[in-house]
């Protein structure tokens, strides 16, 4: 039978307080933040929307990067609340969340070479986080 001794008991206040500063850590609570949103962003049921309000960036003429809170970006990728929208005509736009270590986001391109076939990917800091969601 376990006796519960002096040394036991701060052994254990310890290890509960030291799980509750890791439960509360901003760092430890952003980073399960970034995999739930990556996990929303890549199974999302508004990808259709999404792929072609990018197709409208692309054919709208402008190029560069957008801040996420220009209103020339559309209403169903500003609700996702991207951190930038970048357009490089005439093959590519990406929209990108998350920052710092750990970037991820939607890109649009090509799927054939006379850009008439679109494909809409989930891209992350990792060659198998990038992955092909759509194709229209």
């Amino acid at each position: 039978m376990c006796r519960l001794t002096p040394i036991r008991i701060l052994s254990l206040l310890g290890i509960i307080g030291v799980a509750i500063m890791v439960y509360f850590n901003p760092t430890v609570r952003s980073i399960f933040g970034v995999y739930r949103q990556k996990r929303a962003l890549a199974t999302a049921a508004d990808v259709n929307q999404v792929a072609l309000a990018c197709l409208e960036l692309l054919k709208s003429g402008q190029s560069g990067y957008i801040p996420r809170d220009d209103p020339r970006i559309p209403p169903v990728i500003r609700f996702k609340k991207p951190m930038a929208v970048f357009i490089d005509p005439p093959a590519k736009v990406m929209i990108e969340f998350g920052g710092g270590f750990e970037h991820y986001g939607y890109r649009l391109e090509p799927a054939s070479p006379e850009l008439k076939n679109w494909k809409l990917l989930f891209y992350g800091e990792e060659p198998d986080d990038i992955h092909e969601i759509l194709r229209f």
